[in-house]
């Protein structure tokens, strides 16, 4: 009998305690003991495979959640992405209007009236540059924007310059930023504008449609336009279309041009462009 038993049979000598009750006890003790600690072994292991689980979740989860975005952004990217520019071999992103302003009543606006124009030609669009309505020359911004174009001169049929690779068109994509700065009256800010913080407005982007623009054919990459240009140096240093046939899609084999309003591929009229006679006055 150990001492541990004899205090024990001394404690409770009133009860027959074998000998090795001490020793049981301790047993008894230790495998509790080991269970619980074997309990919180294994809640703790649960709560770490849930903690894994829910990880591996929500990182697949993002993960996809990312790859959508990033799948939305290159879709979104890739309509913004109208050409590539054939010099520096780069993509040039243009912006994607939110909403459309017709000023094509507007009386501030001046309609570009049928005159000789300083360039006759047939280019090829390479690429939309940009759109802008701010004027370096002037330093203001314009009611009516213009988008800039490169192109390749296919044939030029009267000017006598060779080396314009930029023009520009009327009407365009701006930031309602920028387009809130061309506003000069309340009446207009009213009419036009809207309402929304600085921030968002460098970020929204509206178009902006003139009596000039409508009478002007859609800038697509790689088709071949009848250009009529005039040289402007009074808001943007270049050359602008204007007119009838400021920037239409021409036919090299049949020598037509598409109708804007109807789509219709129609012949030149003479009363407003004759082809021939310009070439005739060029050559003398």
């Amino acid at each position: 009998m150990d001492e541990f038993d004899k205090i024990m049979k001394k404690k409770y000598n009133e009860i027959n305690v074998p000998d090795g009750i001490g020793k049981n006890i301790i047993e008894e003790a230790r495998k509790r003991k080991l269970k619980k600690r074997n309990n919180v072994l294994k809640l703790v292991a649960s709560l770490s495979i849930v903690l894994i689980l829910t990880s591996v979740i929500y990182f697949t989860t993002t993960k996809k959640n990312s790859t959508k975005l990033e799948q939305e952004s290159s879709i979104i990217a890739n309509d913004n992405i109208n050409q590539k520019d054939n010099v520096g071999n780069e993509n040039v992103v243009l912006p994607v209007a939110s909403r459309v302003v017709n000023l094509s009543n507007d009386s501030e606006l001046q309609l570009y009236s049928e005159f000789k124009p300083d360039v006759i030609s047939i280019v090829e669009l390479d690429n939309i540059l940009e759109y802008t309505n701010y004027s370096k020359i002037q330093n203001v911004y314009l009611l009516e924007p213009v988008t800039k174009l490169k192109v390749s001169v296919i044939k030029l049929i009267m000017g006598g310059v060779n080396n314009f690779s930029n023009i520009y068109i009327k009407g365009g994509i701006i930031s309602e930023y920028d387009f809130e700065k061309s506003l000069n009256s309340v009446s207009k800010k009213e009419t036009y504008g809207v309402k929304m913080s600085e921030e968002e407005k460098k970020n929204s982007y509206v178009e902006v449609v003139t009596k000039n623009s409508l009478m002007q054919a859609k800038p697509e990459v790689g088709k071949t336009y009848l250009v009529c240009l005039r040289k402007d140096d009074y808001n943007f240093e270049g050359y602008l279309s204007f007119g009838t046939y400021g920037f239409v899609e021409y036919d090299m084999e049949t020598g037509m041009v598409k109708n804007v309003e109807t789509g219709e591929w129609e012949e030149i009229d003479k009363s407003i462009l004759d082809l021939d006679s310009l070439k005739s006055e060029e050559n003398n």
